[in-house]
């Protein structure tokens, strides 16, 4: 009877290695480089910005951009068959920013997914040397593009991405994109993401991809990843293929994201994202709901089960005979939160984020459940009006 206890062993060890590993992993987290005495102005930055019922964000978005300042740009923004007020506002800002590109987007050809088709058609109408893809979610610090072209000057990076400022209007919706930045520091070693050619190592934020132009005609950009969902990434290895260097920065000081008006909406683009991401590998979904559940989730079911045994045992006020099942588990949970405190602290994230990992942890496997069906049921995953397979 005794045997099932021995299970909260498990998340109590694997915090033991995970841990140290997510805390070495995020001091390699690194911001922009930052540097005022350095002149970027004679450098030509297009920047682009694919746009779908982006009604309301796209003006902020765009006020951002002409507030750079210390270097030369050029806006392109791609109006993708939006159905709703996003082609009169950019009327409106083209008549205070006369210099403004507007594109009226057509109809999507064959073969193509529709984010890597906007930003391709944006591509080729860019004069800069430098490209920046944004969305029209994003904000951007004056800053923030000079810091992008020093930190290409000074790294040798081919192409920077990275994650800054995540805002969800819906608290519901905050519980998934903290987990954006937290999964990457879980696993991926960002100290290989530069230093590494092996295109596994690789972690790339759509939100904002600052490409050397160069490079992106090279491995043709996003014709090169046309069908993919997850595209950023696809573009991501595919620029380390070819022997480019790739960067993930910590964008928190020059841009902020303000992303999903409700959890619904979270949900469907977690949901988009999720499987595919994994390579839509059945295996690799199975491991990760198994370890984020021991992780997260047992050490809570443990503590329960063990916290009841123990009062009906009556031991509840002898403290130094609390059984040591009950400390493993607090232990585990406190591990949980240490580490995703040190990742939602790095990036700006409100301290209720952290308190509620384990509800985090939950809908993150709730949606990748969810997003497994839609490709084994062949439904597809829906965004924006557009289904894909």
């Amino acid at each position: 009877m005794m045997t099932w206890k021995i299970l909260i062993l498990l998340p109590a060890f694997l915090w033991l290695v995970q841990l140290p590993f997510l805390l070495w992993n995020i001091s390699n987290w690194k911001s922009l480089s930052k540097n005022d005495k350095d002149d970027g102005g004679h450098y030509l930055v297009s920047i682009l910005i694919p746009a779908r019922n982006e009604e309301k964000r796209l003006e902020a978005c765009i006020h951002s951009l002409y507030a750079q300042q210390g270097v030369s740009i050029e806006v392109i923004v791609y109006n993708d068959q939006s159905t709703d007020k996003t082609g009169s506002i950019l009327s409106l800002l083209q008549d205070l920013y006369p210099n403004l590109i507007v594109v009226e987007g057509t109809s999507l050809p064959e073969g193509w997914y529709g984010k890597p088709h906007a930003c391709w058609e944006l591509a080729k109408l860019a004069h800069g040397d430098w490209l920046l893809f944004i969305d029209a979610d994003t904000r951007l610090q004056p800053d923030a593009v000079f810091r992008f072209l020093l930190t290409s000057k000074t790294t040798g990076a081919d192409l920077i991405s990275g994650f800054g400022r995540l805002s969800s209007p819906g608290k519901a919706s905050a519980l998934l994109t903290s987990l954006m930045t937290f999964v990457i520091a879980m696993h991926l070693p960002i100290r290989l993401v530069h230093s590494s050619p092996d295109p596994r190592f690789v972690a790339i934020n759509g939100a904002a991809i600052f490409i050397r132009k160069s490079i992106y005609q090279l491995t043709d950009g996003h014709r090169a990843v046309k069908t993919e969902l997850v595209e950023d990434m696809a573009l991501g290895r595919v620029v380390k293929k070819s022997g480019g260097k790739v960067l993930l920065s910590n964008l928190t000081d020059v841009l902020t994201t303000e992303m999903y008006d409700n959890l619904a909406s979270a949900w469907r683009g977690y949901r988009k994202n999720l499987f595919p991401g994994l390579g839509k590998s059945y295996a690799i979904a199975f491991l990760v709901e198994i370890y984020y559940t021991v992780l997260f989730l047992l050490p809570w079911v443990m503590l329960i089960i063990f916290g009841i045994e123990l009062v009906v045992n009556g031991m509840h006020n002898k403290l130094i005979l609390v059984p040591f099942t009950i400390w493993l588990s607090l232990w585990s949970i406190i591990a949980g939160w240490m580490a995703k405190y040190t990742v939602d602290l790095r990036f700006a994230m409100p301290k209720w984020i952290t308190v509620c990992t384990p509800c985090s942890a939950a809908l993150l496997m709730a949606v990748l459940i969810t997003s497994l069906l839609r490709h084994a049921t062949k439904r597809g995953y829906d965004w924006k009006g557009r289904v894909y397979s």
